[in-house]
């Protein structure tokens, strides 16, 4: 065996020069400009089209301003995701092809903030830059006028770990939807003061009314995106075109939503997904309530998930299960808890054997030892208003384990074939009216072919 200094006395071990180049940030408005109600759709518009330049949008952001101007009453961001609870939909698209649409993208922030950031972040660096807070319902509170900065994750462009090119024959569209006050808005409504005010079918009309007109009380201005940009210099881009042989292709991880109702009668369900890739990574599941509009004061939609009383979980590819043995959760048990849930979905994530993971799947406020995780969902009224929940489920998919390194596709392939979730639950649904929230994570390979028609395209 030879012999080898440590690197503590390797001197030769010196770092090399990076290729010639310079980065800066641009600001780039909204196609529209001026001032956006909660319902509404806005475009921002990166140019194309712009010589020997990449986007680095790992160090970008979506910055803009939301004002309460009810200025009587007050109203607050959900505490789980901040301001991205107001994106209901993100959109990228190139050349009039839709790149990526993923639906119900604010319950996903909320999923994924959950499980991969911490109580104690929550409250500091996440309070600054998107309105989050140590619990649920405790998110920022919407004054006059504040300024959010959200990086746009959950994408494939953006989670790409390569820059993206911005010298494409045309631009690259980013349209978000912000979604309504309903959905996204904890506010008090003195008018409700108990649960039989919330039974009434449609409720008061001046609940109603009240709730409803939310959507013009918060006012989103200032819409901007802001880009870092890196030019090469002339040579350096010569390199790197050499190199690829003028084929830019990311791959990286995005997300598909599909969705379904659920009933208290139910002890079983089986949710066609329709999802077609050829890998997929995982899936997750979540159930929260419907009720929104005649909720009470300082009620949790978006992240308000609970436990149905599941007694096991599986996804179906052509009626084969995986994993071949079911998810098994606690059913209607008060003692059993979510352990096997919480291992599985740790595993979805690569973390179970990560014992420094932080996460704020755990607890309603830092160190008060509440397992939110394995709340129900509020009994018989399908709400559970003192208690926020953060349980869903996770589905590992991937046939073998493997890093960014590897460079292959370590998905299950499900082009062709046809995709289910199957739930069982024990003694019935834990809520009136559900809603099951289904997210598959891909592998989405985006291309540009300089050498082709020099746009962005989906290939599989």
């Amino acid at each position: 065996m030879s012999e080898v200094a440590t690197s503590f006395l390797n001197y030769a071990d010196k770092k090399r020069q990076a290729l010639s180049s310079k980065s800066y940030r641009t600001i780039i408005p909204s196609a529209q400009g001026g001032k956006f109600s909660l319902g509404q759709t806005v475009t921002i518009n990166l140019a194309g089209n712009m010589s020997n330049s990449f986007y680095d949008f790992q160090n970008s952001y979506l910055m803009f301003k939301v004002a309460n101007t009810h200025t009587a009453k007050t109203h607050r961001l959900e505490g789980g995701c901040g301001a991205y609870s107001l994106i209901r939909k993100l959109e990228i698209i190139s050349n009039g092809t839709t790149l990526e649409s993923i639906d119900n993208y604010n319950v996903l922030a909320d999923m994924m903030l959950d499980q991969d950031s911490s109580h104690s972040w929550k409250n500091n660096q996440g309070k600054v830059l998107m309105g989050t807070g140590r619990s649920k319902s405790n998110g920022r509170v919407l004054d006059a006028s504040q300024k959010f900065c959200l990086p746009l994750i959950l994408n494939c462009l953006f989670n790409s770990a390569k820059y993206i090119p911005a010298f494409s024959a045309s631009q690259i569209q980013i349209k978000i939807t912000f979604d309504i006050a309903d959905n996204c808005i904890i506010s008090p409504n003195p008018t409700v003061t108990s649960d039989a005010d919330l039974t009434t079918t449609p409720p008061t009309a001046a609940v109603y009314a009240y709730n409803k007109a939310l959507d013009a009380n918060i006012e989103i201005s200032e819409v901007e995106f802001v880009a870092n940009v890196v030019q090469l210099s002339e040579d350096a881009m010569q390199m790197v075109d050499a190199n690829t042989g003028g084929m830019y292709e990311m791959v990286c991880d995005s997300y598909r939503h599909a969705s379904s109702t659920v009933t208290a009668s139910e002890t079983s369900k089986v949710v066609p997904c329709g999802f077609s890739f050829s890998s997929l990574n995982r899936v997750l599941i979540a159930h929260r309530s419907q009720k929104t509009a005649h909720e009470k004061a300082g009620s949790v939609h978006i992240g308000n998930r609970y436990n149905p009383a599941l007694v096991e979980a599986t996804f179906q590819i052509n009626g084969n299960n995986t994993p071949a043995r079911a998810i098994k959760g606690s059913g209607t048990s008060t003692t059993e808890g979510s352990a096997e849930i919480l291992a599985e979905l740790l595993i979805a994530d690569r973390a179970l054997s990560v014992f420094s993971h932080d996460s704020s799947l755990i607890g309603s406020n830092m160190n008060d030892g509440v397992d939110t995780f394995s709340l129900g969902g509020g009994g018989s009224t399908g709400k559970d208003h003192t208690n926020t929940g953060t349980f869903f489920i996770g589905i590992d998919c991937e046939s073998v384990r493997a890093n960014d390194n590897d460079k292959i596709y370590a998905g299950q392939n499900t082009i062709g074939a046809t995709t289910a979730v199957a739930l069982r639950y024990g003694g019935g649904v834990d809520c009136v009216d559900g809603v099951i929230d289904i997210f598959a994570q891909y592998s989405a390979r985006i291309v540009l072919d300089m050498g082709g028609n020099r746009t962005f395209e989906v290939r599989v």
